[in-house]
């Protein structure tokens, strides 16, 4: 789980998920105890975006074999919501954000 780099204070699964789903457009994450800013930090967005890959998984399998489109969406909705819920296991903050290049 995340820690802020201000407080220390470690943040909860349910935190995590909100704030990461009300990301305000400059990135920042807002700490729910001290009130300061945060940003997800570069190591965790690129293994975030890795595991955020795996949605598009089902796709390959239906262009090796045919498979009912019914299955590949199910297969996708099933893998999304382990997405969202394994993500704030990988969730690192920083205090400063750190450009992607």
């Amino acid at each position: 789980m995340p820690t802020c780099t201000h407080c220390q204070t470690n943040w909860t699964w349910k935190q995590t998920i909100k704030k990461t789903f009300k990301l305000t457009l400059s990135g920042k994450l807002i700490c729910p105890v001290c009130g300061k800013g945060q940003y997800i930090s570069l190591k965790s967005r690129k293994k975030i975006g890795f595991l955020n890959m795996l949605i598009l998984l089902p796709l390959l399998l239906n262009a090796i074999a045919s498979v009912n489109p019914l299955i590949i969406i199910g297969f996708m909705v099933l893998l999304f919501c382990f997405c969202v819920a394994y993500m704030p296991f990988l969730t690192e903050l920083s205090a400063e954000e750190e450009p992607l290049w």
